[in-house]
């Protein structure tokens, strides 16, 4: 069996801080969402206030 493993970086344009309050918990629930849909198993992450990592 293969295992791939890969660093994603998300930044908004121009990396605007907007990743903050109420986002931050929507976009955390969107991606693990849509990974699970796509059978992708999320490792760790960290969002920040302008961008976020996911390994």
């Amino acid at each position: 069996m293969d295992v791939q493993v890969c660093h994603i970086v998300f930044t908004p344009k121009y990396r605007r801080k907007i990743i903050y309050s109420q986002y931050r918990k929507s976009v955390g629930k969107i991606l693990i969402r849509l990974y699970e849909y796509k059978g992708v198993e999320i490792i760790e992450g960290h969002l920040m206030k302008d961008h976020l990592h996911m390994l």
